[in-house]
């Protein structure tokens, strides 16, 4: 619901109309709609910080890949992205991070003593790590993220503009190519990663069973109660 009010906003900007809802520019959205500043800068010297969220005045440090240190004067509603996530083949993974960052600022707007007790940080900055522990916290900017980059009316319409029909039941490359196929183009559509896309469709109850992670898996195949009078 809350990133409805968001996304409901976007779309009155771009004037969208239902049926013809366009993908989520999640930086035009951050900026625009949660009134962000966002920009891309190396974070860190080993790509383990993919992006941070400032909440109030504060000086960042940073150590670049050529060994330089160089300081930010950053101010609350700064976002910024590490620049390696602008490389090709990780424009899901930087949308999703931009929109992750973007969840934080919208929680911390919304419930700023609630929120500040569950970030427990002294700084005033939230990283996102590329190997980090899922709590509460992040766990609610995922959250977020997902329905902000992928709103349910979005995914309704994107449905059968790639021919995929109510639901997907089986995804898998080897034994479902062309589903598998179509749903890839709605992946790079919507700028998301595969994997972010499954777990969205699966909170919206789109999507049975998927084989991202391992395709040469069997996929289970079971009998309508109709059939079994013919085994």
């Amino acid at each position: 619901m809350i990133a409805d009010r968001y996304t409901g906003r976007y779309f009155k900007l771009l004037q969208s109309k239902p049926g013809e809802l366009p993908p989520i520019d999640p930086i035009l959205l951050a900026e625009e709609i949660v009134k962000l500043n966002v920009s891309f800068t190396p974070l860190c010297d080993d790509g383990s910080v993919l992006g941070l969220a400032v909440f109030e005045d504060v000086l960042l440090t940073v150590c670049l890949p050529n060994g330089k240190i160089v300081s930010y004067q950053l101010s609350d509603g700064d976002v910024l992205i590490d620049t390696g996530l602008q490389q090709d083949g990780l424009l899901g993974r930087c949308n999703f991070t931009i929109a992750h960052e973007a969840g934080h600022h919208i929680l911390n707007r919304l419930f700023p003593e609630d929120y500040r007790q569950m970030r427990n940080r002294r700084t005033h900055i939230m990283y996102r790590r590329r190997a980090e522990v899922v709590n509460w916290v992040e766990w609610q900017a995922d959250t977020i993220a997902s329905s902000l980059l992928m709103p349910r009316q979005l995914i309704y319409e994107c449905m059968p503009r790639f021919d995929l029909g109510k639901r997907i039941d089986i995804l898998n490359k080897l034994y479902r190519p062309k589903e598998y196929q179509q749903f890839c183009e709605m992946a790079d559509y919507l700028g998301v990663s595969k994997q972010a896309l499954s777990i969205r469709l699966k909170q919206l109850h789109l999507l049975g069973k998927d084989y991202l992670a391992n395709p040469n898996e069997l996929p289970r195949v079971y009998c309508d109660e109709s059939d079994l009078q013919f085994i």
